[in-house]
């Protein structure tokens, strides 16, 4: 999924590459914050024991996946990350969801290191700009946090795929989940590579009526799976 593609690419264009690690493939497209961007969720499946490389994934030293980060299709159960055929195809596909650790490739685990399990060249969105790049891209667009419909149409494409295992806090008790998922249909989360503080993340999320980017007002818990995009290097 060579992004170089990208620098050739006029404003607003749209490629569709393949993902060389499973042949799964992508549209992308350079959008009007000056950068590449897939337009559709990552549906990379985790199979416990495949190793990923430099050569192939966006980390800086081999990673191998482990029994807890393995995708899974059981959203009643605690993953790493879980596969989802819901949605409609390309743009439409919901994608898989991933937790923090997962989707940073387990580099120093909460960390705000930049790693990810995005193709070679790509990144998760959010560095080096606190709020990411997710505000970047909805101030390029003068999308603001009441014009939700925005997001989910040409050429931004994000869909409204839900949360998996988002807990709750119970007083005295600590954190439980609430519901095996939540807001499917009805919501869309998409995590940055950025920590809001403690195990929080930052995120994108909308509903029909608002938009929430960055900071502890739109942070859900780490170890709650989202959808993904991944940005050119």
């Amino acid at each position: 999924m060579n992004a170089t593609v990208c620098s050739n690419m006029t404003s607003e264009q749209q490629y569709q590459l393949e993902d060389a690690r499973d042949g799964k493939t992508y549209y992308i497209a350079r959008l009007k914050d000056g950068h590449c961007w897939m337009t559709q969720n990552l549906a990379l499946d985790l199979v416990e024991g495949i190793t990923y490389t430099p050569a192939n994934t966006d980390v800086k030293q081999d990673w191998t996946v482990t029994s807890a980060q393995a995708t899974i299709s059981d959203f009643s159960q605690n993953a790493g990350s879980w596969k989802s055929n819901a949605g409609g195809t390309g743009h439409e596909s919901y994608g898989n969801y991933y937790t923090q650790t997962t989707a940073k490739a387990n580099s120093a685990n909460y960390s705000n290191s930049e790693a990810s399990i995005c193709p070679k060249g790509w990144k998760l969105p959010g560095y080096p700009e606190n709020g990411g790049a997710f505000k970047t891209l909805l101030e390029a667009y003068n999308i603001d946090d009441t014009n939700a419909g925005a997001v989910q149409q040409a050429p931004l494409y994000f869909v409204k795929a839900g949360v998996v295992r988002l807990p709750e806090y119970v007083g005295g008790q600590g954190f439980f989940v609430k519901e095996n998922t939540s807001d499917i249909g009805t919501a869309g989360y998409y995590m940055s590579g950025l920590l809001a503080g403690g195990f929080m993340v930052d995120y994108l999320s909308f509903t029909d009526t608002n938009i929430f980017v960055g900071g502890t007002s739109s942070a859900q818990y780490a170890n709650a799976g989202t959808s993904l995009r991944c940005v050119a290097r």
